[in-house]
C-alpha cells in the first residue's frame, strides 16, 4: 500500500465485512505482527511466508 488513502479504504472494507472469519493484512512495510483494536491481524510478509503457524 503506497499512500495513506489506499491504507484507509483497504481497513475500511475489511471493517464493514460483519462475519465471523479472520481478518489479516499482510504488508512488506511493518517490522512486526500486531492485531488493531479492531481484531485485523497486520502480518510482515517475511513472516507470513516463513511461520506456517502465524494464523
Amino acid at each position: 500500500m503506497n499512500s495513506d488513502e489506499k491504507n484507509s479504504a483497504e481497513l475500511n472494507s475489511l471493517k464493514l465485512a460483519k462475519d465471523f472469519f479472520s481478518k489479516i493484512i499482510v504488508q512488506n512495510d511493518i517490522p512486526e505482527t500486531f492485531r488493531d483494536a479492531d481484531g485485523i491481524l497486520h502480518v510482515n510478509l517475511i513472516e507470513f511466508l516463513l511461520n506456517p503457524d502465524i494464523i
